[in-house]
């Protein structure tokens, strides 16, 4: 494989991982609002969820769009934004569940963003090998 094609997978890759993290998030909370404890949440309170979870969907999305141009930044960000709002709802909720609750599912988030990380940082390395060769 070429040093352009490979920079181009890893690149897709580590955007995949933000990308995929996001749009799970956001199916999760969907399915655990509306389906799941749809009859014991108030209406108000599931369309306040969906509005903060469309806005964390957008927080990945814009780092997916970021990846593009500087890929470990974003993986890095997402990361920050991904354990951020885990600490938030701790804070906000006072319910340790809030960090340990769904943990598998925290586990397999954090490591899909450090395998964009590890990704992000394969392209980099490409990137200025690609730049050494057309100096």
């Amino acid at each position: 494989m070429d040093a352009k094609a490979e920079l181009s997978k890893e690149l897709r890759q580590a955007r995949g991982w933000i990308l995929g993290v996001g749009i799970l998030m956001f199916a999760m909370d969907m399915l655990m609002t509306w389906v799941v404890h749809g009859k014991e949440i108030v209406d108000v309170w599931k369309y306040r969820v969906t509005m903060i979870d469309l806005g964390v969907l957008l927080f990945f999305v814009g780092m997916f769009f970021l990846a593009a141009k500087q890929p470990k930044l974003a993986c890095v960000l997402a990361l920050i934004g991904f354990w951020g709002l885990q600490i938030a709802m701790y804070v906000i909720t006072n319910d340790p569940k809030a960090l340990y609750g769904g943990a598998l599912i925290k586990i397999l988030f954090t490591g899909a963003l450090i395998r964009g990380l590890q990704s992000a940082g394969r392209a980099e390395m490409l990137q200025r090998d690609l730049e050494k060769v057309f100096e």
